[in-house]
């Protein structure tokens, strides 16, 4: 940017600081206290205003034709935009005395000048600037225009009592804002008084129509059980204006019937209850007032004509005196009012304040009538109307018209919009701008937009928290960048772990309070698989929020992937709150979770493993170098984090997350933790060609697995499910073995956790042997001889004798021996428990010994456990008796 002209190096002059190419707001919020020396303003990189005060003043040419024949000393002179002029002079008498030559107060801050009646231009005086050289804005049509210095000598001293004498002597007058809107107010009164003269007969019929509609639109909104009541009394209404000759009968009954039956009304009855009111009101025909006080709404609302006195017309007065700063979402069924920076639910009776000027309009109104009768109506009338019943009338009718009523999916629609507490900043663009109405935002972050501004205790946090690397604190950075928005195009979550006291809690606190509103805690629960049905309006609260924090999960708790899937997925939700009605809402709130233990996730596929990004947080800070009041620190530098996480959100449009090794080796690991079928079939299983191994064989072996590992183990349905995505896994059925695996068989290397690093911390039951094992059928004897397994392994213990009084049946073949002497094995303390843990689980058919649970068998008077085999297939066969007398003739 120019060189700051060195006219401006005036001792005592102060400046104001704005962003390029900005002429409001000031950066700074106490800006007005807070003038920056020309050194300051030199080194500043955007636009700048010279404040006003301290016996500077400034003069702004808008139009210069108007000022022809003004004698003015030679002084600082700039152009603001083509034909406009800026001057900059130094008061030589008392501001607070010539603003009383001409009867203004002593702290006036600017003076409008007009010519015949059209703005020409300003005079500051004190607590405000003028934007100089070399500033630069964009016109209307998006032209760039720059501020050019056309004088750089010092500013002339003048006094401003002579300034505003010469003004006057123009012709060019003096008005405050305020002023000048009471002038225009009064013009537009005489307006509307003209559009008011009318004739008798047609200002009559346009006052009948007007009661007319009203009643309808009246009894169309009256809650059920009332309306009954109410049609009587709208009919009473109209039938005077039937009496006075104004109104047909016909066309009263035909409108009132029309908004009965719409309002659910029996048609029994309408007519009734119509005529009764009728008949009533025609003994009391009405006096139409000669001014008119009543038209019809869209009139009232496009010319300005006086409303009329019903609960309808203090509708329209509070719509046309308010209609800028108040909304209501019939959605939530809540108001909301215009803070200055959002629009905000009413909490605290905004919205009745606001009639409190209505019903003190329609006193003046009275007191300002000449007529005396209409003066006593429109009294009784405000009287009546300034009441709870009024006010509630009043707020009900008007949350209907069209002006003021809205519904939540046309709040925070934009994105890409963020609104600061003191500018609203487009984050594809970058640029800041003043809150505008028509955005309908809701929210703002937890601080003020200072370009500034840094955060140097924010940066040493981050540095500490990971450790020094630069690659996992840039990544944060992206993805804080990201929370910004109300994107979800990555639908991604993101999960912090760490054991504990490594700083997660003071980094989701700091992002909740940089995000102010558009942050929302959650509880963890809301991630969960939920064991039963409630109204989620748990989900319903998290509806328009862009950061979502939940912390600490259970240990063994589950989550719940539909939710996760369907939040991040960014599809439309649907969800109300308890008592409320159902709405949809489409999510923006980017997950971050924070947990001590890693919650269960039970999918394998992509789907769910690719919206998981584990952060993790792996240092431990001790005890003597936490520091309690760094969150309270933290929380002093929001303005600077949030220009850190715009800048994050800048590399995040150039290169997208990429999350760094650090994420990416830490989501790996999570999810093979939680993958107990791969970590199976890696440890214990080996997939061959020729491979073949029996199902129950290979699922009781991995629910084993699963109990020796501590594991959730699958069901046998999801099980089979995803075994068969195996690649050269298949199944099929055999009629007598039952369901048979091919292309995977266990692993005779196997042998048990002590030969692992899986499961080294684990009890002695943990040591886990391979059960492949068949029984000597003429099925399983073609298994053992099948080239593609020749070696298939038995129990790995040493052989038994069964004991045929526990199972009161012959003893099944007996087992193959594994050589015991194996150094490391025999001798191991674990094995030999295990080897006893065996006997303990024997099938009391067959009488082998298994080292996992049994079945519970109880049949023609024995009881016991009985293996897969002989729970599927019954129990083996009794061997044929031998002949005593084919044995003794045998033998000889």
């Amino acid at each position: 940017m120019a060189e700051v002209p060195n006219a401006f190096n005036q001792p005592g002059a102060a400046f104001v600081l704005l962003l390029d190419g900005i002429k409001f707001p000031p950066i700074e919020k106490a800006w007005q206290e807070k003038g920056h020396s020309y050194q300051e303003a030199t080194a500043h990189n955007g636009n700048l205003g010279i404040l006003a005060g301290d016996g500077f003043i400034g003069l702004d040419q808008d139009d210069p034709s108007a000022f022809e024949g003004l004698e003015l000393p030679l002084t600082t002179t700039w152009q603001t935009r083509p034909g406009r002029f800026g001057l900059w002079f130094k008061a030589s008498d008392d501001i607070p005395a010539g603003l009383a030559g001409i009867k203004k107060k002593a702290n006036q801050a600017q003076l409008k000048l007009f010519k015949n009646g059209k703005p020409c231009g300003e005079v500051k005086l004190q607590r405000t600037y003028q934007v100089i050289p070399p500033s630069w804005k964009k016109l209307e049509d998006g032209t760039r225009v720059d501020y050019l210095l056309l004088r750089d000598v010092p500013p002339a001293e003048i006094p401003l009592a002579k300034l505003l004498a010469d003004l006057r002597a123009l012709g060019i007058t003096f008005t405050s804002k305020l002023e000048s809107n009471a002038e225009r107010l009064e013009d537009m009164g005489k307006k509307a008084h003209q559009r008011r003269a009318e004739s008798d007969e047609s200002r009559a019929r346009r006052y009948a129509e007007a009661a007319l509609e009203d009643e309808v639109k009246i009894l169309g909104s009256t809650p059920t059980g009332n309306r009954n009541e109410q049609l009587n009394r709208s009919a009473f209404a109209l039938g005077q204006f039937v009496a006075a000759g104004v109104l047909s009968e016909a066309e009263v009954i035909s409108a009132l019937s029309r908004a009965a039956m719409y309002a659910g009304l029996d048609p029994e009855e309408i007519r009734a209850t119509i005529t009764s009111g009728l008949d009533a009101g025609a003994k009391h025909p009405r006096e139409i007032p000669e001014s008119s006080r009543v038209t019809s709404r869209g009139a009232a609302e496009e010319c300005g004509i006086p409303e009329q006195p019903t609960d309808g017309g203090n509708a329209l007065r509070l719509i046309r005196l308010h209609k800028n700063n108040i909304k209501h979402c019939h959605t939530f069924k809540k108001w909301m009012i215009w803070d200055g920076h959002r629009w905000k639910v009413d909490n605290n009776g905004s919205a009745y304040r606001f009639c409190d000027d209505v019903i003190q309009e329609i006193y003046s109104e009275a007191s300002d009538s000449t007529d005396s009768k209409d003066r006593q109506e429109l009294a009784k009338f405000a009287i009546r109307s300034d009441s709870g019943r009024g006010y509630r009338d009043m707020l009900f009718l008007a949350s209907f018209n069209k002006a003021i009523a809205i519904t939540s999916d046309l709040l925070d629609t934009n994105p890409w919009l963020l609104n600061t507490q003191n500018l609203t900043i487009d984050l594809k663009t970058f640029e800041a701008r003043e809150p505008q109405r028509e955005d309908l935002i809701t929210k703002t972050v937890g601080t003020e937009y200072d370009i500034t501004a840094k955060c140097p205790i924010w940066m040493k946090f981050l540095e500490k928290t990971f450790n020094g690397d630069q690659e996992l604190i840039n990544y944060i950075q992206r993805a804080i960048g990201y929370s910004l928005t109300g994107s979800m195009v990555e639908q991604v979550y993101f999960f912090c772990h760490g054991t504990g006291a490594n700083g997660k809690s003071v980094f989701l606190a700091t992002l909740r309070a940089l995000l102010g509103d558009y942050a929302k805690q959650a509880s963890f629960d809301t991630f969960l698989v939920q064991h039963t049905a409630k109204v989620r309006n748990d989900l319903a609260a998290l509806a328009g929020a862009r950061v979502i924090t939940a912390s600490e999960a259970e240990e063994g708790s589950r989550l719940s992937m539909q939710v996760i899937k369907g939040w991040t997925g960014g599809d439309p939700i649907t969800a109300r709150f308890l008592f409320g009605e159902d709405f949809t809402f489409k999510p923006e709130g980017k997950i971050w979770l924070a947990a001590n233990t890693k919650p269960i996730i039970s999918e394998r596929n992509y789907a769910a493993w690719r919206r998981v990004h584990l952060i993790p947080f792996s240092v431990t800070i001790p005890l003597e170098e936490q520091d309690r009041e760094l969150e309270a620190k933290l929380i002093e530098e929001l303005p600077g984090i949030l220009i850190w996480a715009l800048r994050g959100l800048r590399e995040y449009h150039r290169i997208g997350l990429q999350p760094p090794e650090a994420v990416k080796a830490a989501t790996d690991a999570y999810r093979r933790e939680n993958d107990s079928l791969a970590a199976f079939v890696a440890e214990c299983c080996e997939v061959q060609k020729l491979a073949i191994c029996k199902n129950s064989d290979l699922f009781n072996t991995y629910l084993e697995f699963c109990r020796m590992g501590g594991e959730e183990a699958v069901s046998q349905k999801k099980f089979s499910e995803d075994l068969i995505s195996v690649k050269g896994v298949k199944k099929t059925r055999d009629r007598s073995l039952g369901m048979i695996w091919h292309g995977i068989q266990l692993s005779k290397k196997w042998s048990g956790p002590e030969n692992t690093n899986r499961y080294q911390a684990q009890d002695v039951k943990d040591v886990k042997p391979n059960p492949q094992s068949f029984r000597n059928s003429p099925h399983e004897a073609n298994f053992s001889e099948m080239p593609s397994h020749p070696s298939q392994p038995s129990l790995d213990i040493d052989s038994e004798k069964t004991d045929p009084s526990r199972s009161g049946e012959n003893p099944g073949p007996s087992m193959s021996k594994r050589d015991m002497s194996t150094p490391g094995r025999s001798e191991d303390p674990g094995f030999q428990r295990f080897k006893a843990g065996m006997s303990k689980r024997r099938c009391c058919l067959c009488g082998r010994s298994f080292p996992y649970d049994l079945t519970p068998y109880f049949n023609k008077g024995q009881s016991g456990f009985i293996c897969a085999t002989c729970h599927m297939e019954g129990p083996p066969s009794e061997p044929e008796k031998v002949d005593s007398q084919t044995k003794l003739e045998a033998g000889a």
